[in-house]
């Protein structure tokens, strides 16, 4: 039986790719989980901060900034109030584009889901099995 050590550091900052990676026009729709949330930033106005979530990609385990904009909090807020913890729960977040609301305010357009973790195994495995039937 081993023993896994303990990591003594208290993390300060993390470097993280964000999602959606806007130097690729393609994005692939992104299953991830929930770890954390922070802000970026040290200016002393905390409205110039950047509100993120940290999430994970459930394929890779892969860390990801993504900005608390209001369809992605819509969507985590939705899983707290259904699950009593968001650490078996599956989001698919798919980043639809960039627009413009209220004139000139930029604004990110995603389609947001979620489902528990049993849940996506099991469409997971279905997936693979028609694919396997196909070809």
């Amino acid at each position: 039986m081993t023993k896994e050590k303990k990591n003594p550091f208290k993390t300060v900052s993390k470097n993280l790719p964000f999602y959606p990676d806007l130097t690729n026009e393609q994005q692939e729709p992104l299953f991830c989980s929930y770890v954390d949330e922070t802000e970026l930033g040290e200016d002393p106005d905390p409205k110039k901060h950047i509100p993120v979530y940290i999430i994970a990609d459930v394929n890779t385990g892969e860390q990801l900034f993504i900005t608390r904009s209001y369809a992605i909090t819509k969507a985590i807020d939705a899983a707290r109030k259904e699950f009593k913890s968001l650490e078996n729960v599956v989001f698919r977040f798919e980043f639809l584009g960039k627009t413009k609301i209220k004139g000139d305010k930029p604004f990110n357009k995603f389609d947001t889901s979620y489902c528990s973790l049993e849940d996506y195994q099991t469409y997971v495995k279905a997936e693979e099995q028609a694919i396997k039937k196909k070809g």
